[in-house]
């Protein structure tokens, strides 16, 4: 009788554990670092930074138009470990920017996160994949995101990315942040995204003026302050929950540009940039300047003394 495979992948559904074999040919950071799927990786940052790479442990909040697209590159680089958290299943409307997904999983109403973890594990067999189908704020959640070493938030509700926000600072946890968006009347529409790093609580989306405080307003509100709130400002009821426009290529390029920054920082490459903004109705991105507001709520948790990075 052989000797068992190691088992090495792992995922969690609503805190129920199941676990899978991973194929032990890229076990271990030295092997990945070492392996010729990795050599044009190499050519860039060294087999010292595909190491690091292949040590990582990074928490991917949020599995939808840009967070898929988050997963299925950090696969591609050689990430040693996901864990990804989202509770929200695929839906028709899900499949014209959902990256893995088919139509048999929206009618299925499969979970993003199991897309998520389908479309990583048939690229990199040998990653472990954590899954978690439960709300931000639930324990196995925050337990999974814990465990790793970095964050991506790729969320699109502000009021989950102020707990998400916490959750990082509180814990010393360095995050990117993510975001599309979308505006403008008359013709003149703009659309771009976004990506912010905090290494070590030194800026936050909120003290960067990146939160929509309005829509924090309205996620706290109740269905009849709701229906006050329209009659003032004259928003239709159907539009304070309606979903903005989000398009696969726009969700991909603000994607690549976080796991560029994050492939940098994590490597050594350079060090990561503050904030990125991609405007896509001019074709361009820029590198933000703007100063955090000093004396910022969230930022103010991080531990004294943490590492931002190898």
């Amino acid at each position: 009788m052989g000797t068992p495979r190691p088992w090495t992948g792992f995922t969690s559904t609503n805190g129920r554990m199941s676990r899978r074999p991973a194929c032990p040919c890229l076990l271990g950071s030295a092997s990945m670092a070492d392996h010729p799927r990795y050599s044009r990786n190499v050519a860039l940052f060294g087999q010292a930074g595909q190491t690091r790479v292949a040590a990582s442990r990074v928490a991917i909040v949020g599995a939808g138009g840009i967070g898929s697209h988050v997963a299925q590159q950090l696969s591609h680089l050689g990430v040693g470990a996901l864990s990804v958290v989202d509770p929200d299943v695929v839906t028709t409307s899900s499949l014209n920017r959902l990256v893995g997904a088919t139509p048999q999983d929206a009618a299925a109403a499969s979970y993003k996160a199991v897309i998520a973890q389908r479309m990583c594990a048939a690229i990199l067999p040998e990653m472990r994949i954590r899954v978690v189908t439960a709300p931000l704020l639930d324990q196995g959640a925050q337990e999974a995101i814990l465990a790793c070493t970095s964050v991506m938030s790729c969320l699109d509700d502000d009021a989950a990315r102020l707990d998400l926000i916490a959750i990082c600072c509180r814990n010393g946890l360095p995050f990117f942040d993510l975001a599309t968006d979308t505006g403008g009347s008359n013709g003149n529409t703009w659309y771009g995204g976004r990506v912010m790093f905090s290494g070590a609580g030194e800026r936050c989306p909120l003290c960067m003026d990146l939160i929509n405080q309005s829509a924090l307003q309205r996620a706290a509100m109740s269905v009849d302050q709701l229906e006050v709130d329209a009659t003032i400002y004259g928003v239709g009821r159907d539009d304070l929950n309606a979903s903005g426009p989000s398009v696969v290529s726009l969700n991909g390029v603000v994607a690549s540009l976080a796991v560029t920054e994050w492939m940098v920082w994590t490597t050594g490459l350079r060090s990561p940039n503050a904030l990125v903004e991609y405007r896509g109705s001019v074709g361009a991105s820029f590198i933000g300047n703007d100063a955090p507001r000093p004396d910022c709520y969230y930022c103010r948790m991080w531990p004294t003394q943490t590492a931002t990075g190898f």
